[in-house]
């Protein structure tokens, strides 16, 4: 049995594209770029956000040698994943941005990082 008009399944003209297709319409700017820039600076946001209960917590314990590695190491982490977001952000702002590669390895070691840190400052 063949797709008729009456199908809701099939296409009308096989090939042509339907509103809202991204797929469609490589070359169309859209909205795509800017979502993803808005995830980067979301990304950005919770690694600040969590990069600062480290710190209060690094501060509450008096900042003795295990506080003092745990700030130092904090800093170190957020820089580094502040870097790799800005980058990301930066890229987006061309025609065809690369993909992103290493840049998510970073963002996930990252934030493990991060968690680690806090466990380790909690439990030390």
């Amino acid at each position: 049995m063949s797709a008729g008009p009456s199908d809701p399944g099939a296409q009308p003209g096989g090939s042509e594209s339907q509103p809202g297709d991204s797929e469609s319409q490589p070359g169309d700017p859209g909205a795509q770029a800017e979502r993803t820039r808005l995830a980067w600076r979301r990304t950005a946001l919770a690694a600040t956000v969590c990069a600062l209960l480290l710190v209060r917590l690094s501060v509450a314990r008096g900042l003795d040698a295990a506080g003092a590695v745990g700030l130092s190491l904090t800093a170190l982490v957020w820089l580094a994943l502040l870097w790799v977001t800005q980058r990301r952000i930066r890229a987006m702002g061309v025609p065809d941005p690369a993909g992103v590669g290493r840049a998510l390895t970073a963002v996930a070691l990252s934030c493990l990082g991060l968690g680690l840190l806090g466990v380790l400052l909690i439990l030390a």
